[in-house]
């Protein structure tokens, strides 16, 4: 088996890349299990790396069904090597994809790593944690749409609320690695100066934290959840006094002059083409009166022969007539 599998992955280095090739190992990773599967990611993703981006305005083929797969070996896998495999998959699909794809890619992989960091489990906690946090260094989309789609800080304060609400019992004790993992994230996400950051979103998440840090003034553990929603603070504020905020009425004024000049452009469009119509009519018309003006000539100029020959055989009966009395 061994033997079969190197030579599979020799052929899978010399062989021209498919489509196929790539969807149908995606396809057999949930059969798989142990080694297999790290070998399997490893062809994908040396299949994905070393194939051509899709032409434009095409996805790549069999995209969304090694997404979907790929996604979902993350999610049943506590292995950390497993899940580097796989999120380079991602990375790389996304890469490659046409800019009206990334979009999709990066929601579905943001989303499924934010539901893994709240997982019960320390081990698939941290390491969905980990592979957000290494998203984020690898793509700039990956923070923008983390902080400016409002996705993950609305994510955040549902996640540390939940601590604020319940007492230290054992359950909450155990998500604790969970709003741990969050306070990092949030601790990166503020390193980068040119996010913009939902003002009213923001504002809610420093309610939360201001909470959790008690006493700002109190020395704290860095480590510790206090410790970081106590160095977080005054980052979010920071966020909050600069320019990279978004102020909810400012969005929705540019949101609203967005659609008011769509709504010109539309009415543009519908203008020229009704001018191109009418255009086109006029000129329908011009050709039409100038095939009547040419019929009606055609016509005349064979009235004005018809009566030449009138008037001739006319006047040809004239002499006949006058030479028929003379002779008599």
């Amino acid at each position: 088996n061994s033997e079969r599998d190197d030579i599979s992955f020799r052929n899978t280095l010399t062989n021209p890349i498919e489509h196929n090739d790539i969807v149908s190992i995606a396809t057999s990773l949930e059969k798989q299990s142990g080694e297999k599967i790290k070998e399997s990611l490893q062809q994908l993703l040396f299949l994905i790396s070393n194939c051509l981006p899709a032409p434009e305005g095409q996805p790549i083929q069999g995209s969304e069904t090694v997404i979907d797969k790929v996604t979902n070996l993350f999610c049943r896998q506590n292995d950390a090597e497993i899940h580097a495999l796989c999120l380079s998959i991602l990375l790389n699909i996304n890469s490659k994809s046409q800019p009206q794809d990334r979009e999709s890619h990066i929601c579905i992989l943001c989303l499924t790593l934010i539901e893994q960091i709240q997982s019960r489990n320390k081990t698939i906690s941290e390491c969905a944690s980990n592979a957000l946090i290494s998203a984020m260094k690898k793509m700039k989309e990956f923070k923008q749409f983390l902080v400016q789609r409002g996705i993950f800080l609305r994510k955040a304060t549902e996640i540390l609320l939940r601590q604020e609400q319940s007492s230290y019992t054992l359950a909450t004790s155990q998500n604790e690695h969970s709003q741990s993992a969050v306070l990092d994230i949030l601790l990166i996400l503020t390193s980068y100066n040119k996010l913009k950051w939902n003002r009213e979103e923001t504002n809610e998440l420093i309610n939360v934290i201001q909470i959790m840090s008690g006493d700002e003034q109190e020395e704290k553990d860095e480590e510790t959840m206090q410790g970081k929603a106590n160095i977080l603070l005054p980052l979010l504020r920071m966020k909050l006094s600069s320019d990279g905020s978004i102020d909810l009425v400012e969005e929705n004024e540019r949101l609203k002059l967005q659609l008011h000049q769509s709504e010109e452009q539309r009415i543009n469009v519908e203008n020229d083409k009704r001018i191109s119509e009418e255009q086109s009519r006029m000129k329908d018309d011009q050709i039409r009166k100038a095939e009547e003006e040419l019929k009606n000539k055609e016509f005349q100029q064979a009235m004005s022969k018809s009566n030449v020959r009138n008037v001739q055989k006319k006047d040809v009966e004239s002499v006949h007539l006058v030479a028929t009395h003379a002779k008599e």
